[in-house]
This record gives structure tokens, sequence and C-alpha cells, in this order.
């Protein structure tokens, strides 16, 4: 579902992920009371940037398949523009091309984070755009992905992202909203070593 797109050192790469969703929420369509909670579900496409598992003898790009993704979210209503959530994500890719050749294993990422959304409603409308930032820890597994350095890369490290949002809400009723959004989303980069004991430094950001 999340996708991210940032020039410089923490987030090097771009990646797309096009969210479609259903949320339910216990405040009214137009303008939330202040106070009111609300439970999200969504199910997208995420776009993995290419992973770097670089080490000091052997450079290994390794390029995934864009796949499905899951999230789920319990938020609160500050305010009738402002609202704060909490957020549980799953992703996983597989590994397509290692450094051009066919490429084994897969990547996958469980986060767990919170986020601060603010809302523009607009006048006469259903149709509300939103936007915000986020923070959390994000567990990434590099399950048996290979071959990296002549070996296999069979580890996992758990590291802090954060992530911008935009989107949009349509109102089908006082309590059912249809949404959809972009999420670009980068970590620092993961301490990880192969089976053969080389130490690689991979980036992850979708």
């Amino acid at each position: 579902q999340w996708a991210a797109h940032q020039n410089g050192s923490i987030m090097r790469g771009i990646g797309i992920a096009l969210a479609g969703a259903m949320l339910l929420s216990t405040a009214a369509a137009g303008a939330a009371e202040q106070g009111r909670g609300y439970v999200a579900g969504a199910i997208g496409l995420s776009a993995l940037q290419d992973v770097d598992a670089d080490s000091n003898t052997f450079l290994a790009r390794i390029d995934t398949k864009t796949e499905g993704s899951i999230a789920v979210a319990v938020g609160r209503y500050f305010s009738d523009w402002l609202r704060g959530e909490l957020e549980f994500s799953y992703a996983s890719h597989d590994a397509d091309s290692i450094s051009g050749a066919a490429g084994n294993g897969d990547v996958t990422g469980l986060s767990f984070g919170g986020n601060m959304v603010v809302d523009f409603h607009l006048p006469d409308t259903k149709i509300t755009p939103y936007a915000g930032l986020g923070v959390g820890m994000i567990r990434v597994n590099l399950d048996t992905v290979s071959p990296v350095g002549g070996s296999i890369l069979d580890d996992s490290a758990t590291v802090p992202y954060i992530q911008a949002i935009a989107g949009a809400s349509y109102a089908l009723s006082e309590r059912l909203s249809a949404f959809g959004d972009v999420r670009f989303r980068g970590s620092q980069r993961l301490d990880m070593t192969t089976r053969a004991g080389a130490a690689v430094s991979p980036n992850y950001s979708d």
C-alpha cells in the first residue's frame, strides 16, 4: 500500500503504491466530532525500491516485484481537521533479479507506527483531501535471498521509518467512507550478514 520517494541520503529511491480501502468511522463523514474514534482497513500495491545489499567486497542490487500489501489502523479525531492513528501494515516482495541475474527469496516488511493526518474539508462535496506524516518501526526480513556475493542473505533487522501520506476520502454515509492514498516510506539502512559472514547494509524504501 505504501510508497517512498525522497532524494537524499536517508531515502534514495523511488517506490509507488496506490491504496484503496473502506474506512469505518464512528464520526460523521462531513465534520468529525472531537474525541470520536475510527477504524480503517486497506489493501493495495507496494513497489519496493531496488535493495542495495553491498559489502566491502561485492555489489548486490536486489530488484523486487510489485506486490500486494495490507494495513489496518485505529484512530481518533482531535478536531474536525486533525486526527491521529496507530497503523499496522505488511508487505512482501519476491526477489525478481539480483545484479541482473535471476534471483530467489523474498523481502518482507512488517511495521507499526503512528500518523498525524490533516483533513481539508471542502464545502458542498463528499470528497475530503488529506495529508499526513508518520513515524514508526519496521521489521524487514530478507528470506533466503540469493545469490548475494556468492552466498545467501537470510537475516532480519528492526529499524525506524518515516513516511509521508497524501490522499482523499469519499463519504458513502455518515459512518462509512472509502479512501485512497499514496504513502512514501523510507527507513535507515539495515545491518545484516550473509551466511558466508559478509556484512551488508541494505536499504528499505517503499
